[in-house]
């Protein structure tokens, strides 16, 4: 792997000023960082700055200590020891004041908005526009949403409520948010986590000019094909502590993760050594939902992982959420193991044998105030006690089952799942629906906002499912990944299954022509 250079030399992109072009301060720097949580040392002795007219990217594994670093400069967290100062202006820590004061932005990978309210109003919410006697000027606020939204090449209502749209609309909208508010620096959390690579390179492209035009970023992702297009230094935090600062200067993903990783090594391909699949499990049949997809049919066969391909817009989220109960579909047909069943609600779904993991496993995969322990086993209560008394040592055995199982890092099973790094917290969120032993398990975006490593241990979850001979379903937008997790896809293009692809005929880049052709 490249050297470690010096944090002041030049990035490797034009638009970042070289050496003797940068400020005497850095716009925002961090010294000696160390931060720990009931005896466990979260960081210790982390540096981290970000010039005017760059982009830093920090990347880690889940745990590594990126959302505490970032925690601490947005004010959220404070620091043990160590220093931090903006502008040159030394401080103990940034609150969210001071934090407007100095220009900083942030778009977590947490959603904070309300949704009964519209994508307008949650976009200004606090700061309106208003006219005469103090009035709200809604339509000055609908006219600057549009605008917006138009920056990131997302056709939506600005009066849109926000409960109506799904999990990629509402990353979009927090995405805008931190834009509205024009500031010097942004932090971004795994901005595109949700986004299709169309919606991608659009976000991408205005990271640059904001780069371009004196902003200074923090981009935090896990897709180090994006670090590596957009960033102009990286610094690598492994246990804490820094592993490296590098300049984007002829670095591959390679490179990338043995920083993050040392000399481990990660198997990716995971359908190689699976058995054939074997006899029908799932048939849906000629599914209708009005605004969401049009006549879905497609076989699930026992021991099959499923992948199911689509940008934004698609359909492919409601789909899986409308099997699952969420939003009943109209229309069609669905049978289990033979049966047909009708699914109405996520009770039905559960008693026919279909389990949903969501790509929201905060909002709605988890509760996060409850315990490892008590996530893990909400799905057996039911099972796990006699007589209508709960089993609590029945319960607490499963959890350690699941926690060795998947090899969830854990300080105490009774601690609570907030704590978790979200590698860890997308593994509870699974862990619960292997102890409920559905048949048939349906994953949205699996894989979303966690690091390589913890990906890796995902497919890994899903392979062990197939040869099990449970019946899985990924809908995900990380067409490589399904490309090397999965047995089969169904391409969607708006609301419509426009291509079966069988393992042997996968071809990336004739699937990514057929998810944004043209209808």
């Amino acid at each position: 792997m490249q050297a470690a250079q010096p944090v002041s030399e030049v990035g490797a992109h034009t638009g970042c000023p070289g050496p003797n072009e940068r400020p005497a301060h850095p716009g925002l720097t961090m010294r000696n960082i160390c931060k720990s949580f009931g005896g466990v040392k979260a960081l210790d002795n982390v540096s981290f700055d970000v010039h005017p007219g760059e982009i830093h990217a920090l990347i880690g594994q889940n745990g590594a200590g990126k959302s505490t670093l970032m925690g601490i400069l947005s004010g959220s967290l404070k620091p043990d020891a160590g220093e931090i100062s903006a502008s040159g202006q030394q401080s103990v820590s940034l609150d969210s004041l001071r934090s407007a004061k100095d220009g900083l932005a942030i778009v977590r990978q947490e959603f904070s908005l309300c949704p009964n309210l519209t994508i307008a109003e949650n976009i200004f919410l606090g700061r309106e526009p208003t006219r005469g006697l103090g009035r709200v000027d809604y339509a000055r606020m609908r006219k600057e949403t549009a605008a917006l939204l138009a920056r990131v090449h997302v056709n939506l209502n600005p009066d849109c409520v926000v409960e109506t749209l799904g999990v990629s609309e509402w990353q979009v909208i927090e995405i805008c948010k931190a834009l509205a508010e024009d500031p010097k620096f942004i932090i971004m959390d795994e901005p595109t986590a949700a986004l299709g690579d169309d919606r991608i390179k659009d976000l991408l492209a205005i990271v640059t000019r904001l780069r371009d035009q004196g902003h200074g970023i923090v981009y935090i992702s896990h897709k180090l094909t994006e670090i590596l297009t957009i960033a102009d230094r990286i610094t690598v935090l492994r246990d804490g502590q820094v592993s490296a600062t590098l300049n984007n200067d002829d670095l591959t993903e390679s490179d990338l993760v043995s920083a993050m990783l040392g000399d481990a090594e990660i198997s990716l391909r995971h359908h190689d050594d699976r058995p054939t699949p074997g006899d029908d499990l799932l048939v849906v049949n000629g599914l209708n939902k009005t605004g969401s997809f049009q006549d879905i049919s497609f076989t699930l066969k026992q021991g099959e992982v499923m992948g199911i391909a689509g940008i934004l817009g698609s359909g492919t989220a409601d789909l899986v959420r409308s099997l699952f109960g969420v939003v009943p579909w109209e229309t069609g047909s669905v049978s289990v193991r033979g049966d047909q069943v009708r699914i109405s609600s996520p009770h039905h779904a559960i008693k026919a044998g279909l389990g949903y993991v969501p790509a929201d496993r905060k909002g709605e995969g988890l509760v996060l105030p409850l315990s490892v322990y008590e996530n893990s086993t909400m799905t057996t209560i039911a099972t796990l006690g006699r007589m209508g008394y709960y089993n609590k040592s029945k319960g607490r055995t499963l959890t350690r089952q699941l926690i060795e199982r998947l090899s969830i890092k854990v300080a105490s099973p009774g601690g609570a799942v907030a704590n978790l790094s979200g590698g860890n917290q997308q593994k509870v969120s699974i862990g619960k629906w292997l102890a409920k032993e559905c048949p048939i398990l349906m994953f949205e975006e699996p894989t979303r906002g966690i690091d390589i490593h913890a990906k890796a241990q995902v497919w890994e979850i899903i392979t062990e499912l197939a040869k099990q001979r449970f019946g899985v379903i990924v809908v995900s937008n990380e067409l490589p990944e399904l490309i090397d997790g999965c047995d089969r896809m169904l391409v969607m293009r708006k609301g419509r299954i426009v291509e079966t692809v069988n393992r042997q005929d996968f071809d990336e880049n004739k699937i990514s022509v057929q998810l944004s052709a043209e209808a």
